[in-house]
């Protein structure tokens, strides 16, 4: 029995520790697109002022 409640507080652990990447694969996701945004509104600035 203790096995089993031990194996399952691994399991445990293993899901948290996979949730607590996954958050921080989106935050740097979401992190990349913010950045493609704001270069394509710098470029559409800068083609406005050298044509």
């Amino acid at each position: 029995m203790t096995e089993a409640i031990g194996s399952i507080r691994q399991a445990e652990e293993a899901v948290e520790r996979l949730a607590r990447f996954r958050m921080q694969q989106k935050m740097s996701n979401n992190r990349a697109k913010s950045v493609v945004r704001e270069l394509k509104e710098l470029e559409k600035v800068l083609s406005l002022y050298i044509s």
